[in-house]
Formats: C-alpha cells, sequence, structure tokens
C-alpha cells in the first residue's frame, strides 16, 4: 500500500514540476518582447536581436469616434488607453459600453534603435476597415474608413507595409471602422518587422 502511495505522490509531483515548468516557460515567452505603455514603445538593440518580428502590442492611445490624420492635435481630454490586440465590445469609454460598431484613432510613439535601417509594418488581417499612418505616410490600407456604415467598407488581407530610414521617435496612427462584423477593433496583432540586418 505504502509503495503504491510513494508512486502515487511521485507522479503528481513529475506533473505538477510539468505544469510549473511550463507555465513559467509560457510566461517567459510572453515576456520576450517589450509592451507599449501609455502610448509609447520602446524598442532596444536587444529586442531586435532575439527577433526579427516584434509584435507592436500593449497600450495606446485611443480616441473613440475620431479618425485622427498626421498633423492633428491631440485633444487630452478625449485621450484613452486600449491594450492592442483586443476589440472594443464591451469596453466601457465615457461611461458608455461601446459595441462591435464605431470608428475610433489609435496612437503609438514608437523608439527605434536604429534609423538606418529597413522595416516593415505587418498586419495578418483586422477584421474590419483600416488606415494606417507611419510618421506622416499612409502606409498600410484595408478597405474604406467612414464614421458610418454606408461610407465604410470592409476588407481584410495581409499586408506589409515598407519603411526605410525611419526616425528614432516615430508616430504611429491606426485609424479603425467597423459597421459589418461583431466584433470591432484591432483584435490581432501588428508587428515590426526588421528586414534589413
Amino acid at each position: 500500500m505504502e509503495l503504491v502511495f510513494n508512486r502515487i505522490m511521485k507522479f503528481l509531483l513529475l506533473v505538477l514540476s510539468l505544469f510549473f515548468y511550463t507555465k513559467s516557460y509560457l510566461f517567459s515567452l510572453l515576456l520576450d518582447y517589450p509592451l507599449a505603455k501609455k502610448g509609447v514603445l520602446l524598442i532596444k538593440q536587444k529586442d531586435l536581436l532575439k527577433k526579427n518580428r516584434i509584435p507592436l502590442s500593449g497600450e495606446w492611445e485611443f480616441y473613440w469616434e475620431s479618425l485622427l490624420v498626421p498633423g492633428d492635435q491631440v485633444n487630452e481630454k478625449e485621450k484613452g488607453f486600449f491594450n492592442i490586440p483586443d476589440v472594443w465590445n464591451n469596453k466601457v469609454y465615457k461611461c458608455t459600453k461601446l459595441t462591435g460598431a464605431g470608428y475610433a484613432t489609435f496612437r503609438l510613439i514608437l523608439i527605434l534603435p536604429e534609423t538606418n535601417k529597413t522595416y516593415g509594418i505587418y498586419i495578418k488581417n483586422l477584421s474590419s476597415s483600416y488606415n494606417l499612418f507611419f510618421n506622416e505616410k499612409l502606409l498600410l490600407s484595408n478597405g474604406v474608413v467612414g464614421t458610418k456604415e454606408s461610407i465604410s467598407k470592409p476588407f481584410f488581407y495581409p499586408v506589409l507595409g515598407l519603411i526605410e530610414n525611419p526616425k528614432y521617435t516615430n508616430e504611429i496612427l491606426l485609424q479603425v471602422a467597423n459597421f459589418s462584423y461583431y466584433r470591432g477593433g484591432p483584435w490581432n496583432k501588428i508587428f515590426l518587422v526588421k528586414l534589413t540586418v
């Protein structure tokens, strides 16, 4: 009886050890990339040495029912924060629970370690229409972004936009509109891709 008990305990200990090892390994993978905080993402040289593709994930500035373009002044009173990737369904903005329908601008300040390289921004799809501006240039677009259903058209396919010789401090504006699908918002990861060594 004692022998069976010892074997069961060893087996349970092994299972628990594997569980905690796997959990800590997966957790370390999640922390393998920097996350944006309060609308700023700092990419360090060591991040680019580890991987050539870094998700632009974390807290982006969020402007609901606003389609900002480069050069627009941001209204600090209208600013919120939104974790990308995610949907805006059921999020609360100014005491209002959001549905899948609507439009917004997301803003990120991206700080890069090297400016003499070629990078790319890759989006698999967002299941909505969007425009992505990098600094003052429209870099990526999918569908037609609009403020109402009659002028907004969704379209989704993977896109990669090239960025040559970016600045040290860069602004990304992402306009997203959704009036066609249940889920709205940038629910898929957006990646920075290092294209030159």
